[in-house]
């Protein structure tokens, strides 16, 4: 299992996706935090679905949050928790 946290970022779209690469088991959790490093509502750790796919276009979702929209433009922080994954790049579209 490894973590891999971004440096204060902020961006423009309503969707998350994932160049990854989860090979038969594996998985990737995305939380969103604010520019403090706390937690956002809906896009915690605890609310995320796991990404369990190879793909170039991994999409990114949470429980009760399907879109990023209402983040664009805020400055955030990506934590990324991985088993068995690879992950190559991320992007908002």
């Amino acid at each position: 299992m490894g973590e891999a946290l971004t440096d204060p970022l902020r961006f423009t779209g309503s969707t998350l996706e994932l160049n990854v690469d989860c090979g038969g088991h594996g998985y990737v959790l995305v939380e969103i935090s604010d520019k403090a490093g706390v937690p956002i509502s809906g896009y915690a750790l605890a609310d995320a679905i796991p990404v369990m796919v190879n793909s170039v276009r991994g999409l990114v979702v949470w429980k009760t949050k399907h879109s990023v929209a209402s983040l664009a433009g805020q400055t955030v922080h990506l934590r990324f928790v991985m088993k068995d994954a690879k992950l190559f790049s991320f992007r908002f579209i």
